[in-house]
């Protein structure tokens, strides 16, 4: 059983045509109606047709939808950023909201913005579709009251400096049931595929080919957590991980360790109970030290979280602690970190 559907593109362009009753009837590149197209996909893990096709198929004009494949170069941010449009949309919305010059003259002519994140060299992950309803000016006091800037500033969005265009953006229903799920070939065009905001009719004879339709969002698949040896989130991160990942934390006793990276100083923690880990560190994720002492001296923002050893679910609460006191023992965070006992 296949895990996802990988869609190729043939270089014949689609087109829209009518029938005998005016009805608006899209075709695809094999000459399909849509209806048959979708019955395809439903029985064969290969069908062919584009973005553009697939906007047409859903009421979308593509001469007015612009599309942008969101790359942050902020580190923090670029790898938060599909978690934020999969499930803090406020603060997807608020970083897309605002834009340089060339991009503000895009957006104040279109009806549409379709939003993608940037998924490897030349390809681009669906976020969603944008309605574009109006814009205004707004001032760098009146953004930073903002909650989701607020949000992005967690995670080294530089703060606004000016007056800037804010575009009053709406997320619409339509191909929501494709967040996180369609790939699609961002190569091409006048740049060679390095713009990052182009029109959906700019690639002519491609208009952006679908190159897969993944079964589950890429962007909050617990398949890509990290290995629990492997995970390290930082203080924001805890906010915003996926609620596949938050499940999984739920399920797992652990000693955990919380690094300062401001001076490397650390602190050994255990977690049992309900929620197990997650109910621990989202926690800290809330108070910003958990209660203990030596971290409420902290800047929550340089911590950093992860798993020292994983226990065994019938483990009790003395075993648990035998292990912890062995950890601080061992890593000297009672003299030298930060364990007040």
């Amino acid at each position: 059983m296949p895990t996802e559907k990988h869609l190729r593109f043939f270089d014949a362009t689609p087109g829209t045509f009518w029938d005998a009753n005016g009805n608006e009837v899209v075709i695809d590149s094999d000459g399909r109606p849509f209806s048959q197209v979708d019955k395809m996909m439903s029985q064969s893990t290969q069908t062919y047709y584009t973005f553009r096709d697939l906007l047409l198929k859903n009421g979308i004009n593509p001469a007015t939808t612009l599309l942008m494949r969101h790359r942050p170069m902020q580190p923090a941010l670029a790898k938060a950023i599909a978690w934020l449009a999969h499930e803090h949309i406020e603060a997807f919305n608020a970083y897309q909201s605002t834009h340089y010059p060339r991009q503000v003259a895009q957006l104040m002519k279109a009806k549409t913005l379709a939003a993608f994140i940037a998924s490897g060299v030349g390809k681009a992950t669906f976020a969603g579709i944008f309605d574009v309803c109006g814009w205004i000016d707004r001032t760098a006091s009146d953004q930073l009251l903002d909650p989701g800037v607020q949000k992005l500033l967690e995670f080294d969005l530089p703060k606004p400096t000016g007056t800037a265009k804010w575009f009053n953006l709406s997320l619409s229903p339509k191909l929501r049931e494709y967040q996180g799920r369609l790939e699609i070939d961002w190569s091409g065009g006048a740049s060679g595929g390095k713009a990052w905001s182009r029109w959906a009719t700019s690639v002519p004879g491609k208009n952006f080919p679908v190159a897969a339709v993944h079964t589950a969002s890429q962007f909050a698949d617990a398949k890509a957590m990290p290995d629990w040896n492997e995970l390290v989130l930082t203080w924001a991160e805890l906010n915003v991980i996926p609620k596949a990942w938050a499940r999984k934390l739920k399920e797992w006793r652990c000693i955990y360790f919380i690094l300062d990276t401001s001076d490397s100083k650390g602190y050994v923690g255990a977690a049992y109970g309900e929620d197990n880990l997650y109910g621990r560190w989202i926690n800290y994720a809330s108070s910003g030290d958990g209660g203990n002492e030596l971290l409420k001296l902290r800047t929550p923002t340089n911590l950093r979280f992860s798993i020292l050893q994983r226990l065994s679910p019938d483990l009790d609460e003395k075993g648990v602690r035998q292990i912890e006191s062995s950890w601080k023992k061992r890593l000297g965070t009672k003299s030298f970190g930060l364990n007040a006992n």
